[in-house]
């Protein structure tokens, strides 16, 4: 009998704490605890383009180094709302910086919800700050950009202690942020360059805390030649990440795209070239035929009308 009572005490605690938000019994068991502020973590799905710009400034400044150095692209361990630099694991690969017209990017986060989704790393700190100010405002003034030349990377191009990586990043986007707290605020999408997303005319919102990097008013553009950003513009304040391709992966598709009759497949990989001194080359993989093609073949592929008619090309084959 008390066991009887006991549960259905709990049960109807768990229904009426549900019931004020407006959800029913089986979501509120589903849902994710909100006094645990990593569990969200656990169960949010990597964002692919993940804002930075509450990421540890060491962390920043040695990702800074390591793209303008242009020493090799860029490992990382990303998992939920943890990012990681796997500085012993080497990426061939650069990354070239491009200029763009100087663009703002004003952003208001009410809910948690919005944190996880555009700041992921880092929001299970900023929730706290959500909760007692109520809103987030996050100027942004974008400069550029530095992008790798390829995106997708293999496990087996990998070199030194990469065991922990999981992604590689593709692109950091720079610039200059300012975050505050500001309570009640509005934000509009256009505003200008020197106008900031915090207080609106007579608004009384109190900021609290505030993050910063980089000068707005030093985010100029000279044309699209330049090979760096800006001084004082050069804020980290995005990523964009590509997972790094496993071998099951990479033979699954293999598979999927077999190679005419007659030909064999020849696996890509990267070497160097006897008339470069620096460098690698990456080939992807290609077919092959497996005999030669004589020039009466040929000459009599080029004169098939039918053959022709196919739109079939007809080439030699090496």
């Amino acid at each position: 009998m008390r066991v009887v009572l006991a549960a259905s005490l709990v049960l109807g605690a768990m229904s009426f704490g549900t019931g004020c938000r407006g959800r029913n019994l089986a979501a509120g068991l589903a849902g994710t605890p909100a006094v645990e502020g990593q569990a969200r973590c656990g169960v949010t799905k990597s964002q692919a383009r993940p804002l930075i710009i509450e990421w540890p400034s060491p962390e920043r400044a040695t990702l800074e180094g390591l793209v303008e150095r242009g020493s090799g692209l860029v490992a990382v361990r990303y998992e939920g709302c943890e990012m990681e630099l796997v500085r012993r694991c080497q990426v061939a690969g650069a990354y070239r910086y491009t200029a763009v017209e100087p663009k703002r990017d004003d952003q208001m986060f009410r809910s948690a919800d919005e944190l996880y989704a555009k700041i992921p790393i880092g929001a299970a700190q900023l929730e706290a700050e959500l909760e007692r100010h109520g809103a987030l405002a996050l100027e942004m003034t974008v400069v550029g950009h530095y992008e790798a030349a390829r995106e997708q990377v293999t496990r087996a191009e990998l070199r030194g202690e990469c065991e922990r990586a999981t992604h590689v990043v593709s692109m950091v986007t720079v610039g200059a942020f300012k975050l505050s707290t500001a309570g009640g605020a509005e934000v509009s999408a256009g505003a200008r360059l020197a106008g900031g997303p915090g207080v609106g005319a007579g608004s009384t919102a109190e900021r609290g805390f505030e993050r910063s990097d980089g000068e707005p008013g030093r985010c100029s553009y000279s044309g699209g030649g330049d090979s760096a950003p800006p001084e004082r513009c050069g804020a980290l304040l995005r990523l964009e990440v590509e997972p790094i391709r496993e071998p099951d992966e990479v033979k699954a598709e293999r598979e999927r795209r077999p190679c005419p009759r007659g030909s064999v497949l020849v696996e890509g990989g990267r070497f160097r070239p006897v008339t470069v001194r620096e460098g690698m080359v990456a080939i992807a993989d290609f077919c092959l035929d497996q005999d030669e093609v004589s020039v009466g073949a040929y000459a009599a592929c080029a004169d098939d009308g039918r053959a022709r008619t196919r739109r079939r090309r007809c080439r030699p084959r090496i």
